[in-house]
């Protein structure tokens, strides 16, 4: 045993020994006071809460499974160790035996509650502020004091334990309150802890239920029991911990199933552009998107349909010719022709692009009465890169109009995806040739613009508008908005490092977590550790992202808000008629590519009244030189023309910043993309 790490643990063992054998040799008010008996079990207590509280680590744990095991199997070994003294005491052994035993059953009690309590500890520190370490402290203080009531001359003050158990129970409540490490596990672990939990509960009551029927531990244990206030705090919290826990978990189930299906979208978005941004061959890339379709919308059969090089010459003597199966999912290739003949599928798809999909909710004719035809709902994705068709995703359920809005805008959303990165991949590998960059990179600017939102809400809250200018055909810069039902509005605004066509991709890239991410409602610090994570998993090296997220609450009058290494905010106070600039700190997504990110993330707080305006802007706005002087806009420039105009709407004072902006630079070649942003509250 490593004597430096377990020094506490070994004094209190040698306490307890102590007490032991002066129970054993009855010599506990006769030839040993009982105050130094009463000063070791306190001994005792100090040294177990030292060597606990010594083992948590400062950076919490790893594997909650894990946690919850190791309690559990000591537990049990625990409970063993106190049914000792009952199977000995049925066997007829000796006297002194069983009464040995009996103080080796309470010991495993004293020190199971002690490690319970070490890995209720251990899970606080998940997602954890650092202001709950005080009141942990406070708790581990409450258990020592509490422990002297075993001195005679503080046992006086009869109303000394309920004063102690009422002060400590709001302890107990704060801190039972404080389980945010539920929101950081998976669902499966979810219901293992429910599991553990109730497992832990029992093996606690078991235990206390047993050990209090021990009869040899007069002097360790104070009659009436009210007075073990050491051990009422501890078994109070740990049931009530526990239990609130349990009932936590449970309701958080419905809310961590949509949570992981959303995580489970945005990796899927992640896989399918690294697959073909690592170049992988089409038909693997399509069978990639299938199979993501296929789990992510739920379906029970589903075949993928490509084009042989066969049947695109028949298709021009023979618009009846069908197209051919490539790959099929719970659906047998007989299956898949019959439906193909009945539907005339290649006919149904010849009026794209005025519709991007086809949905049958209810298959007509015959089918619809014919048993062979298990599959009623029928949702065909013809999936074209550039305006070719590489081939239809078809899938299918068994219900009738089985496939709602969001699974067929997330299909979509999917085909758009691997489209869009097809097309910004053609654009980075055709690039050396300049006659099919201008096309391919029009192409792009047309995709990209159809990005950025120009249509904004007509709210009694707020007014929005935006304008965002590319420094070549494509760029960096993004803005979005998300309005919630709940007088909550979600603005954003970044800039991805450098320009052109690897910098447009990363930003659509950026469009597809926004909206995947802004939909959960989250708080913006975990808004930006979900958004650096995701990001990471696909952006080059040298690449990073500057980004401005802020939830705006207009019933609340505040806006919360977090720089991830962008330009400060321009807030304007109606009242005052002043401006300033909300100088934060944060650091760039992609910089730091671990989870130590959250480290460097911040989140701040800003109240506004009618009439205040927030500006959103990228660094092209103010680092933009004049082809005169050569100076910059600069900041003061752009405070200067919001404190002017004011008192217009947010369109019009985007329009003036606009203007002011490009008479100063008076060039049509710009260094950088410019984007700005304006809300208005109303």
């Amino acid at each position: 045993m490593n004597f430096a790490k377990n020094k506490w643990l070994i004094l209190g063992l040698v306490t307890y020994v102590v007490i032991i054998v002066a129970r054993l040799s009855d010599q506990i008010g006769n030839g040993i006071p009982q105050f130094l008996i009463s000063s070791s079990i306190i001994a005792c207590i100090a040294f177990h809460l030292l060597h606990f509280r010594s083992l948590i680590p400062k950076s919490g744990v790893s594997n909650v499974e894990k946690l919850f095991i190791n309690r559990t199997v000591s537990g049990f070994v625990c409970l063993f160790v106190a049914l000792l003294p009952v199977i000995a005491n049925s066997l007829g052994l000796h006297f002194k035996a069983v009464q040995a035993l009996q103080l080796a059953g309470f010991y495993a009690l004293f020190w199971f509650l002690g490690y319970f309590l070490m890995g209720v500890r251990k899970l606080g520190q998940l997602n954890e502020r650092s202001t709950q370490h005080g009141l942990w402290d406070v708790l581990f203080a409450f258990l020592l004091v509490s422990s002297f009531y075993y001195l005679k001359p503080v046992q006086a003050y009869k109303l000394l334990p309920l004063v102690f158990v009422l002060s400590s129970s709001l302890l107990v409540i704060s801190l039972s309150l404080r389980i945010k490490w539920i929101v950081s596990i998976r669902r499966k672990v979810k219901w293992l802890s429910i599991l553990f939990l109730t497992t832990l509960i029992m093996l606690t009551i078991s235990m206390v239920q047993i050990v209090g029927y021990y009869d040899s531990l007069q002097g360790i244990i104070l009659y009436p029991l009210t007075g073990n206030i050491y051990f009422i705090i501890l078994i109070l919290f740990l049931l009530v911990y526990s239990i609130i826990s349990i009932l936590a978990l449970l309701f958080n189930m419905p809310v961590a199933t949509v949570t992981e299906q959303r995580i489970e979208e945005i990796r899927s978005f992640q896989e399918i552009n690294r697959s073909v941004m690592s170049k992988a061959p089409i038909d693997d890339t399509l069978q990639l998107l299938f199979g993501k379709c296929f789990n992510d919308m739920n379906a029970d059969a589903g075949w993928l349909m490509m084009k042989s090089e066969e049947a695109e010459e028949k298709e021009a003597e023979d618009e009846t010719g069908e197209n051919e199966t490539f790959y099929t999912n719970h659906i047998s290739q007989e299956d898949v022709e019959k439906y193909n003949s009945e539907l005339k599928l290649r006919k149904l798809v010849k009026d794209y692009p005025n519709k991007k999909h086809h949905y049958l909710g209810n298959l007509p004719g015959d089918l619809e009465n014919d048993e062979s035809f298990v599959f009623k709902s029928l949702l065909i994705m013809p999936v074209f890169v550039d305006k070719v068709l590489l081939g239809n995703i078809c899938l299918m359920k068994r219900l009738v109009n089985s496939f709602d809005d969001y699974q067929i805008q997330l299909g979509m959303s999917y085909l758009n995806q691997v489209g869009l990165a097809f097309e910004n991949n053609s654009l980075t590998q055709a690039s050396i040739e300049a006659a099919r960059v201008k096309q391919e990179l029009d192409i792009a600017r047309k995709v990209q613009k159809q990005l950025l939102p120009t249509n904004f809400p007509e709210s009694d809250y707020f007014e929005l508008a935006a304008y965002s200018e590319s420094a070549v055909e494509v760029g960096g810069d993004y803005y979005d908005f998300i309005l919630f039902e709940d007088n909550r509005l979600a603005v954003i605004i970044a800039d991805v490092a450098g320009s052109g066509a690897s910098a447009a991709f990363y930003m659509a890239h950026l469009k597809g977590v926004f909206q995947s991410l802004g939909q959960l409602k989250l708080p913006v610090s975990t808004f930006l550790e979900f958004t650096n994570e995701a990001l990471s998993r696909c952006l080059d090296k040298r690449v990073f992202i500057t980004l401005t997220y802020c939830l705006f609450d207009f019933g609340k009058k505040k806006a919360v808000y977090g720089r991830a290494g962008h330009t400060p905010v321009l807030f304007y106070n109606a009242e005052s008629g002043q401006g300033e600039y909300l100088v934060d700190k944060g650091l760039g997504l992609g910089i730091i590519r671990n989870k130590s990110y959250s480290k460097y993330v911040k989140t701040y707080e800003k109240g506004f009244e009618s009439g205040d305006m927030f500006v959103f802007f990228t660094d092209g706005i103010n680092e933009s030189r004049s082809g005169i002087s050569h100076q910059e806009y600069g900041t003061e420039r752009l405070l200067n023309c919001v404190v002017k105009n004011a008192n217009g709407s947010a369109g019009v004072m985007i329009d003036e910043i606009v203007e002011d902006y490009y008479g100063y630079v008076d060039s049509k070649m710009f260094p950088d993309d410019h984007t700005i942003v304006a809300v208005k509250i109303k």
